[in-house]
């Protein structure tokens, strides 16, 4: 199923007032990874890490601060910082293949870190339209446990940096398939124009832009104009294998000079 044929089955089981068990369960989802290109802004692409088994729960717990007068008899309590707790343990099947996949997140989170810029996690669900995103600081890779009749697995436990409102999912690219742009955020003012390059796996692949909001912005080819003040989004997709991948630019135009 392509994004837009889920995004509509979506919207229509919602209308329904229906949930079937399969949505109800983890079968389809996908953990992903991706870094920020604009500080503190989410990175508009993210790439599968294989054999995930499970990611830990986040509760926020808010500090109890006492605020009780002086002259009164009741104790009285205000709500202080929320509290993630500062740990996300991630649960893999250990082989060559994650190992690989994992060592390459994190060379490109050091490379990240060098510049400023965050590691973001994901885990992205085939029928759900939002997703919960993780800053992190991730770890490494533990020795695993060596034990007659159990799988090999190992548990990897993150630094929770930050814990964004989950918002639009994001789908990760599979290690041989997938899209990403120059830029997640950019600016135009109105009758310029910006360029925006994609870099697809694989190479080669037709690329399909649109954007969602022609009245503020067009683009052709990866060349985006300014039409009038406001933001737009601009997307360029590939299709392999009968999925659709999609990367994404918030495009701000401005008013000419």
């Amino acid at each position: 199923m392509n994004a837009g044929r889920a995004f509509v089955a979506r919207a229509e089981r919602r209308k329904r007032g229906k949930m079937s068990a399969v949505e109800l369960s983890t079968i389809g989802c996908i953990f992903g990874w991706g870094v920020e290109t604009v500080k503190g802004v989410k990175p508009n692409s993210f790439k599968e890490i294989e054999e995930c088994i499970s990611v830990g729960g986040v509760e926020l717990t808010a500090d109890k601060l006492d605020a009780t007068p002086l002259k009164s008899r009741k104790k009285k309590y205000v709500k202080g910082h929320e509290d993630t707790g500062g740990e996300l343990p991630t649960t893999f099947n250990y082989s060559d293949t994650f190992e690989d996949q994992w060592n390459e997140m994190y060379a490109a989170y050091e490379a990240a870190k060098a510049a400023g810029l965050a590691m973001w996690f994901t885990v992205y669900h085939p029928d759900k339209a939002n997703a919960n995103f993780y800053i992190v600081e991730p770890g490494s890779i533990p020795a695993p446990e060596y034990a007659v009749g159990n799988v090999l697995q190992v548990t990897i436990n993150n630094t929770l940096v930050d814990l964004p409102d989950a918002s639009e999912a994001i789908m990760p690219a599979p290690v041989n398939k997938g899209i990403s742009l120059n830029k997640s955020v950019a600016t135009v003012k109105v009758g310029d124009t910006l360029t925006l390059t994609a870099e697809t796996i694989p190479a080669g692949a037709t690329v399909t832009w649109a954007s969602l909001d022609i009245d503020n912005a067009t683009v052709s080819n990866g060349t985006v104009t300014g039409v009038s003040v406001g933001t737009a989004t601009i997307t360029a997709s590939i299709t392999e294998g009968g999925q659709t991948y999609t990367a994404r630019c918030i495009v701000t135009v401005l008013a000419a000079d």
